[in-house]
């Protein structure tokens, strides 16, 4: 159950990430960049929270380690 929560975590995180990564080329953004020279909120929620879900979706996706 945790392997599957976590890949579903990792795909939800790397799509976020990605939408993201393109939100930049709408016009709302253009606009921001050029007034303030920052990215939206949005921009940046949407790159942060998709990468802190891929990455807690990877460390649930990988098996545990029986190393001590």
């Amino acid at each position: 159950m945790k392997t599957i929560l976590g890949m579903t975590l990792l795909l939800l995180g790397g799509a976020l990430a990605v939408y993201g990564f393109n939100a930049p080329d709408s016009v709302n953004s253009h606009l921001s960049g050029i007034f303030f020279g920052i990215p939206t909120l949005r921009t940046m929620a949407l790159l942060g929270g998709g990468s802190a879900l891929a990455v807690i979706g990877g460390h649930l996706a990988l098996p545990p380690s029986n190393k001590v």
